[in-house]
């Protein structure tokens, strides 16, 4: 389940009920083709390796921990293919998707899932568990606040934000796992951070979707 939730990290940033200014139009992406969506790779694996994935006959490649660029596939039932594996899922048009890849007992799988749209006027931090442990929580990086919380494994969970700057930090109970340097949110801009699975469980970040004109 995915928690959503208003905070500010820093300062509080009023988010006006106008219209935004004709100049915050260089913060949104152009729109994609009428019936388009978006979906990038991820590699969720114990031990990192690089990926090549068939996505609705595009191949995207990811070096097993970095997720890829977003691409643009169009609506409809669509596979999503690596190796042996693959599945099927209908798409829907303006939609942002990740295509996760996993392994087991020396055998990938593949699962898609849905991301957290982006928002107007506040940026959006996700946080995405893919290790096998308990659940985990994103807070600042000295742990005083926490900012999305219990996420358990194979799940996702995001808050909004005021699009300022900090640093993040993955913990399990009172222990820090990893923590990502500090980046300057934006609105209508998602960023995510993941906890990658492993006997020494590693945290990334990457940019997430972002709202279009």
């Amino acid at each position: 389940m995915i928690a959503r939730f208003s905070l500010a990290i820093a300062v509080s940033i009023s988010v006006a009920t106008v219209a935004l200014a004709a100049g915050d139009d260089s913060l949104y992406a152009p729109p994609p083709p009428p019936g388009a969506a978006s979906v990038r790779l991820i590699g969720a694996m114990a031990v990192p390796t690089p990926i090549e994935a068939n996505i609705a006959g595009k191949k995207l490649h990811t070096n097993g921990t970095q997720p890829t660029r977003f691409i643009t596939i169009m609506q409809g039932p669509c596979t999503f293919s690596v190796g042996t594996a693959s599945a099927t899922r209908p798409i829907q048009a303006g939609q942002h998707y990740s295509m996760v890849v996993t392994s087991a007992g020396g055998k990938q799988s593949v699962s898609v899932i849905p991301e957290p749209a982006p928002l107007l006027g506040q940026a959006l931090i996700v946080l995405y568990n893919f290790s096998a442990g308990p659940a985990v929580s994103l807070k600042t990086p000295d742990g005083t606040t926490t900012l999305v919380d219990a996420v358990a494994p194979g799940k996702l969970g995001s808050r909004a934000v005021n699009p300022v700057a900090s640093g993040f930090a993955v913990f399990r109970g009172k222990t820090k796992l990893g923590e990502v340097p500090s980046v300057q949110l934006r609105r209508g801009a998602s960023y995510g951070v993941f906890l990658l699975p492993g006997v020494k469980p590693q945290v990334i970040a990457a940019a997430g979707p972002t709202l279009t004109h």
